[in-house]
């Protein structure tokens, strides 16, 4: 359970890591610092700050929606449907909104060690389910094997083993009667022995090592709690906020950029930069990243996880666990009979290097890069394709040899022929780099149409059983005198 969460928010790292550091830079000011929150080592090194993220987020929602009524109290379900309507309106509050979808999953994940007297295992095999298609998207193939297997099992178990697995394994008590998963127990166990053994075994140790695991519970507890963490520089300057001494400065410094920035203020764009002394806006039709370096983000991000990763999700469970029972081998290759899990492209920086790369790998001359960027049935492909149009372009290419050569004479054999071909068409070069430019361009397009299906998604919506709890239907007033700006 501890190192599944540890993924998730990593996976979660990955998949917004653009659009979490613009907002996480509000109170850590430095890269070394915004990683330690985006892919952390210890699921607990965003426990402190990120609730207080995901909060700023609704109170300011709940704070323009309240003003655009004229100062009346809204309800849960109020905001709720607000930031859908926003949603649908402009891709970057889309993505935002999507973000703290996922990041309620983790905390759904996390909480589930503490409800009751051992945690709750359907809850946690809950968002287990949902966060495997984020594991699917960014190629967590071990974890997507681990979450099959353990559904699989639940689902099989007897009742008498699904009481063994729910009272004895799936948490473990620690010595104040706090409830913790199984494999953080395991870790924390070790290090309660190795600060008194030392991390060397030695021959007659053997006493003294169940004397130290017998008195663990009469430890003293650790006073400062970034000790507790997994990782080593958990109390360095790395993490200042850790003792929780920034929690309030950081919840406003986070609030102040929302709001500033306009997210969720109705009738009016999303600020996403300055130029000059103009603001720049959000778009209604392109996903656009906030900040001082900003850029373009491929519109397909905003249904990856109820549209690709849900059907990557469907599709491996039946390729490895129905039409073949536990497949030891799982092949990525479709014309090998499985399913592809290749990371997504979700920062502007890698987006930027994909299409360079692919501009490179179809438009380059140099027998040097075709081999270093493009393996043998890539550029056999890729020769054949340009072979069968050659004609059109008043060159005649040879057909490659049908026994197997070296991959230097493959690149040797394209980079030839393209040389022949754009010297014969000079503007042939440019138009096919152009053409991909064009195709990128297209894929940061966004319909308001695909976004409103999109956000249909039980996700996104809530169901009439929650739209009916007092908690989300009753209306709240808000107070923010303590908090002025």
């Amino acid at each position: 359970g501890f190192h599944t969460v540890m993924k998730m928010l990593n996976a979660n790292g990955e998949l917004f890591e653009d659009v979490l550091t613009h907002f996480v830079s509000a109170w850590r000011n430095t890269i070394d610092r915004q990683k330690w929150f985006l892919f952390p080592t210890d699921p607990r090194q965003r426990e402190k700050e990120h609730p207080w993220c995901l909060l700023a987020h609704y109170l300011d929602a709940a704070v323009k929606l309240s003003e655009h009524q004229g100062g009346c109290d809204v309800s849960a379900n109020d905001v709720n449907d607000f930031m859908l309507k926003r949603a649908q309106t402009y891709p970057l509050c889309m993505l935002v909104l999507l973000e703290t979808r996922l990041a309620s999953i983790a905390k759904m994940m996390k909480n589930a060690s503490r409800i009751g007297e051992r945690g709750s295992v359907e809850l946690f095999l809950t968002a287990v389910k949902l966060a495997m298609r984020i594991f699917s998207m960014t190629h967590k193939t071990d974890y997507m094997r681990l979450s099959c297997n353990v559904l699989i099992w639940w689902h099989c178990a007897s009742d008498l083993q699904r009481k063994v697995y729910s009272t004895f394994i799936f948490t473990q008590l620690t010595s104040n009667g706090t409830s913790v998963f199984h494999d953080l127990f395991v870790e924390l166990s070790v290090k309660d022995v190795r600060q008194r053994m030392g991390k060397v075994f030695k021959k007659g140790n053997e006493l003294d090592m169940e004397h130290s695991c017998a008195t663990i519970p009469d430890q003293p507890a650790a006073k400062v709690e970034s000790k507790m963490l997994r990782n080593k520089d958990a109390s360095s300057d790395s993490s200042p906020s850790v003792y929780c001494s920034y929690v309030t400065s950081d919840f406003i410094s986070v609030y102040s950029k929302i709001r500033d920035m306009d997210l969720w203020t109705p009738g009016k764009a999303p600020i996403i930069g300055i130029k000059g002394s103009s603001n720049i806006y959000a778009k209604t039709d392109a996903l656009e990243i906030p900040g001082r370096k900003g850029g373009k983000l491929h519109a397909s991000i905003l249904n990856c996880i109820t549209g690709l990763g849900d059907k990557r999700t469907r599709e491996y469970f039946y390729q490895f666990y129905i039409r073949v029972n536990n497949r030891v081998e799982r092949p990525e290759k479709e014309e090998d009979g499985g399913v592809r899990l290749e990371k997504m492209s979700s920062t502007v920086k890698k987006l930027e290097a994909d299409k360079n790369k692919r501009i490179l790998r179809e438009t380059t001359t140099k027998a040097k890069e075709i081999k270093d960027n493009m393996k043998i049935d890539d550029i056999i492909e890729m020769y054949n394709k340009l072979r069968s149009t050659s004609s059109d372009h008043g060159v005649n290419l040879s057909e490659l040899p049908r026994s197997r050569r070296s991959h230097q004479h493959y690149a040797n054999s394209l980079a030839s022929a393209r040389q022949r071909v754009f010297r014969k068409n000079p503007n042939m070069k440019d138009d096919i780099a152009n053409r991909i430019e064009t195709e990128f361009m297209e894929q940061e397009l966004s319909k308001e149409e695909d976004r409103a299906a999109t956000l249909k998604d039980p996700l996104f919506t809530f169901p009439d059983s929650v739209r009916g709890n007092d908690r989300y239907k009753e209306t709240f007033c808000l107070l923010l005198e303590p908090i002025q700006l």
